[in-house]
């Protein structure tokens, strides 16, 4: 099997894996100026809100299990796979690197970064007492905060139709206990789904 990551420039999960919690915090707002407007943004200790161009909202959480940064990441070309000493904290930094991804090739979707999801969702908390209802018109929401390639969560989701849509991009449905859409679908009223971001031994130092 061919490894997707040779040759690829892999500098900003390396940059956005760096970063304490409250740094990234500081640090999104700045690139998401270069594809919004500032009136659409709004930051907040507890979370940032992008109101976004189409009805779909993306969700990801700045905080990660690891006490530290990482310092040193390595690029094991063999078995495809990042990792680091310090624990790589791709959950969910690599949910963070995705939506930005997303941006970059042109989409312009609601995004909500929640703080302190590793902690019970405080960051969700305060989002949703803040905004109890979307300021923009928002179909779903899509978290981006799963092990694994295939991996989709819908918690207390009761929508068959939603389900299949999202199965029908090769996701398969799994069992997950909390992510911050746990806590905004229900206040919303909306459809979500937590899929997968591509990391493997999630809360753990062998984490890649």
């Amino acid at each position: 099997m061919e490894c997707k990551l040779s040759g690829y420039d892999y500098s900003l999960i390396y940059h956005l894996a760096s970063m304490r919690e409250k740094t990234l915090l500081k640090s999104l707002p700045r690139v998401l100026r270069h594809y919004y407007d500032e009136d659409k943004i709004v930051v907040t200790k507890d979370f940032i809100y992008v109101k976004g161009q189409i009805p779909v909202a993306l969700v990801a959480h700045l905080d990660t299990v690891h006490k530290d940064p990482v310092e040193t990441m390595y690029h094991d070309e063999k078995n495809c796979v990042l990792w680091s000493p310090e624990g790589i904290g791709a959950d969910d930094r690599a949910g963070v690197f995705v939506i930005l991804k997303i941006l970059e090739d042109g989409y312009r979707p609601s995004i909500i970064f929640c703080t302190e999801e590793e902690r019970g969702g405080i960051g969700a908390s305060a989002f949703v007492a803040k905004y109890s209802k979307p300021a923009v018109p928002t179909n779903f929401l899509i978290e981006i905060d799963r092990q694994g390639a295939d991996d989709a969560v819908y918690y207390d989701l009761d929508n068959e139709g939603f389900e299949n849509y999202i199965s029908s991009f090769g996701f398969v449905t799994d069992w997950g206990t909390f992510s911050d859409i746990s806590i905004i679908a229900p206040a919303w009223k909306r459809a979500a789904v937590n899929v997968a971001a591509g990391y493997l031994n999630e809360h753990s130092y062998a984490e890649t």
